[in-house]
Order: structure tokens, then sequence, then C-alpha cells
């Protein structure tokens, strides 16, 4: 599942946005995911997550008892008022939604570890809620892990090293966090993204690296400090189809000459 992530009942993070001309209106921010957002995210210019098949309860996931299955998907639903999703064919939990849109941050990192039994995990969106780098360190163990939304949450640089682990990742989300150019660099092992979207605090220094992400679809920089110096980095991600520039200085002209170099790119400005 690709994403680039906003109520509180999405799931899966991967972002659809097509036929957005340059004029377009910028998305609303997700969780991210806004992953799919990933999309795994966003409420904030960093996209919104398509929204995935119906949710519902069903048979245990695997990679654990079936007990503690079962009691980790109780935790999920009504201690966090969370969502999760199932393969249709295997019943095994797949995705796991704990953004909290309305109601408010309810997850801390102690929380993560009731997601333990939960191996097969591909998609989790977080946005909103109280994790911290200490959280990220649990998800270690999702090694199918794909889209993954902390959208709006207290991470930061320190916990990028901890999500380089996650190399089946091919959509992060990040808007609302604290993570800064730094931070970034320390993603170079994501070599899988294929959406990403970054928080406000993210400048030109961080061009190069997001660059080096050579998979990239879908890049979400609204509302960052980038301007048409850093834009030009971005000629190398040649398999870019959309770009959301929107609140950041980038100017016409910096558009105009991406445009170029990537014409089959949507750009929003």
């Amino acid at each position: 599942m690709k994403f680039p992530i906003a109520s509180c009942t999405l799931v899966a993070l991967v972002v659809t946005l097509a036929g957005c001309s340059k004029k377009a209106e910028p998305s609303a921010p997700p969780p991210a995911v806004t992953p799919p957002a990933p999309g795994p995210e966003a409420p904030s210019p960093s996209g919104k997550p398509k929204a995935s098949p119906p949710l519902d309860p069903g048979s245990e996931s695997a990679g654990a008892s079936p007990e503690a299955q079962k009691a980790a998907v109780a935790v999920v639903e009504t201690k966090f008022k969370g969502k999760v999703r199932r393969n249709p064919g295997s019943g095994v939990v797949t995705a796991v939604s704990l953004n909290q849109f309305l109601d408010g941050a309810t997850v801390t990192d102690a929380g993560l570890k009731e997601l333990s039994p939960f191996q097969d995990l591909t998609d989790l969106d977080l946005g909103r809620n109280a994790i911290t780098d200490t959280g990220l360190k649990d998800l270690a163990a999702f090694k199918k892990l794909s889209n993954l939304a902390l959208n709006e949450t207290q991470v930061t640089d320190a916990g990028m090293k901890d999500l380089a682990r996650l190399t089946s990742l091919t959509s992060l989300g990040l808007s609302g966090t604290k993570v800064t150019d730094a931070g970034i660099k320390d993603l170079a092992p994501l070599t899988n993204l294929t959406w990403l979207g970054v928080p406000g605090q993210i400048t030109d220094a961080a061009m190069k690296d997001i660059a080096s992400h050579a998979e990239l679809k879908t890049l979400f920089l609204g509302g960052s400090k980038v301007t048409d110096a850093g834009l030009k980095d971005l000629a190398a991600l040649k398999k870019l189809t959309l770009l959301n520039v929107a609140n950041t200085p980038v100017s016409e002209n910096g558009v105009a000459d991406l445009k170029k170099a990537l014409p089959n790119c949507n750009i929003i400005k």
C-alpha cells in the first residue's frame, strides 16, 4: 500500500491526490498521515491519508497467542478508542489507527507496548497522540510496517535513528513534529519511501537529503521554510508526481523552474 495523512477514523496513510494543478488549494493537514499516508498524515500541509476499507472486528492476528491478540484489540478499541483493520483473507491485524483528531492525546509511549501482539502490522496512525522518541523504540518490532503517521506528536531528531531501522517504510508523516533538518538526514536508510510529509521548521538545508530518496512520488513541504534555492535540489526526484509547497517562501518563478525539470509533477503552491 502506498500512501503520503484527517479524521479520527483514518487508518491508512496513503494519500491519493490526483488532478491537482499548480494553483490548487493545499490539502488539509492530516494526522501521516498525512500517510499515508503513512499519509502514513497529515493535518498540516503534509496532506491527508487515503481512506481505507471499513474497519471491523474479526479473527485474531498473527504473531502472538489468540488471547494476547484479543486483549490487544480490546485495548485499541476500548481504552484508546482506536480502530483495527484485518487482512480479509487471513484475518490478521494489519492496520491500527490511534489518531486522536477529535478526542485529544490519549495514547502515550507506554500505550504503544500494548500493540506488541500485532506482528503483521503494515499501517499505523499515531497522529495527535502524546508519543515521544522513547515510544519510537517500540516500533522496531514491527518489521512489516509500511505506512506510519506521526503527525503532531512530540517526536524529535533524537527518534529518527530508531525510525531509520524501519526499512520497509514507504510512507512517513512527520508534519507538526519537532523534527529538524538534522533529523531528516538520519532517515537516509529509508530508501523505499514514496510518500513523505515534513514539519514546518524544515529548510533548504534538508532538500539534498530529501532528494536522495529517489523513489519519492509525493512530497509535502507545505508550511516549511523551503525557498527557491532549496527547490532546485528536488529536480533530482524524477519519480515525483505531487509536490506541495503551499505557504512557503517559494516563488512562482521557482515553481516554474522546477516544473521544467519535472514536467510530470503536479505542484501545489
